[in-house]
C-alpha cells in the first residue's frame, strides 16, 4: 500500500476484522467486520439506503444486493490478477462455513442491522449524556459501550491536486480529480467508561401514546445510539422495561406515572445497576 506498511500487500485481516467465534475451536470459525484499517471495506455502503422503510420485497432486493457486494468483495480479493499475491493468498486461507446456512448457500439469513427507526420520547438520550456522563434521578441501567459508528455513506467530491484533506475544490487552485469520501465513521470513548440510562429514554411522550415501553428502539439521537445498541445494554432495558411494567399493574398507573424508585429497587433487588460510582444512589 502507500504507506509502505506492507510493500507485499496487505493481509485480509487488515482490510477487515477477523473476529474469532467464542466456544468453538480456535481457528475454527470467524466473524468477518468492518475494519477502520481500510477506506473500502466488508460494509457495502450506500447499498442499505432506504432498508429502513422499505417493503418487504425492497428488504429482500436490499439484502440480496449487500450479499452481492461482499461476494464479489471476497472474490476480487481471492482471485483477481491485480490485488497482490500476499493478499489473495491470506484471503484464500478463509471461505463461507460449510456447516452453516446450508439451504442458503451457506449465507446468513438475515442483514444486521445496526440502526433502523427509534422512539422521540420524553427523554432523547445525546451524545453528550454518553461521553459526560450526567446523573439521571431516574437511571435504571448503565451503559458502557464506546461511541461505535460505521461508514454512513461514501461520496465522491471533487478536489483539487493541492487539496489533500477533502476540501472542495477552489476555481484556479490546480487540476481536480475525484476523491471518495467516506463520511460518519466515528469511535467514541466515554469520558467515564460508564454512564446511565434514564427510564424516561424507553418512554414516548405523554401526549402521544400511552402504556408503552421500548427498551431496543429507544429514544436516543443518532450518535448515542452507536454506543446504547449494544446487547449487554439491550439487557438491562428488557429487565427495567419488565420491572416497570409489573410495577406500573402493581400501583394501578400508567408506565408514565409509576414510582421510580420501586422500580429502582426492585432492579437493584434483582442484581441489576442503575447507578455509575460518580453519581450517588438516589
Amino acid at each position: 500500500n502507500s504507506s509502505g506498511q506492507f510493500p507485499s500487500g496487505p493481509p485480509l485481516s487488515f482490510l477487515v476484522d477477523i473476529l474469532p467465534y467464542r466456544d468453538y475451536p480456535p481457528q475454527d470459525k470467524f466473524d468477518l467486520c468492518d475494519s477502520a484499517n481500510s477506506a473500502v471495506t466488508s460494509d457495502a455502503v450506500n447499498l442499505n439506503v432506504g432498508y429502513v422503510t422499505a417493503t418487504p420485497a425492497q428488504r429482500r432486493q436490499i439484502a440480496l444486493n449487500i450479499r452481492r457486494y461482499l461476494a464479489g468483495y471476497l472474490y476480487y480479493l481471492a482471485n483477481d490478477p491485480s490485488v497482490p499475491l500476499n493478499t489473495r493468498r491470506s484471503t484464500n486461507l478463509y471461505g463461507l462455513c460449510r456447516d452453516e446456512w446450508v439451504n442458503e448457500g451457506h449465507w446468513p439469513t438475515q442483514l444486521y442491522v445496526r440502526e433502523g427507526l427509534r422512539l422521540v420520547g420524553e427523554k432523547v438520550l445525546t451524545q453528550s449524556d454518553v461521553t459526560q456522563a450526567p446523573c439521571f434521578n431516574d437511571s435504571i441501567a448503565v451503559g458502557s459501550w464506546v461511541i461505535d459508528i460505521h461508514v454512513v455513506q461514501r461520496v465522491a467530491v471533487d478536489v483539487s491536486e493541492s487539496h489533500t484533506d477533502g476540501a472542495s475544490a477552489r476555481a484556479g487552485s490546480g487540476a481536480t480529480h475525484l476523491f471518495a469520501n467516506n463520511e460518519g465513521q466515528m469511535v467514541i470513548a466515554t469520558s467515564v467508561h460508564a454512564y446511565e440510562f434514564p427510564y424516561t429514554a424507553m418512554l414516548p411522550k405523554k401526549t402521544e401514546v400511552t402504556n408503552l415501553i421500548v427498551p431496543v428502539c429507544h429514544s436516543a439521537s443518532h450518535v448515542a445510539y452507536g454506543s446504547t445498541r449494544v446487547e449487554p445494554t439491550f439487557v438491562q432495558l428488557g429487565q427495567a422495561a419488565g420491572v416497570a411494567a409489573a410495577v406500573s399493574l402493581k400501583n394501578g398507573v400508567g408506565v408514565h406515572d409509576v414510582p421510580i424508585a420501586q422500580v429502582q429497587q426492585m432492579i437493584v433487588a434483582l442484581g441489576g445497576h442503575i447507578h455509575i460510582s460518580t453519581c450517588s444512589k438516589k
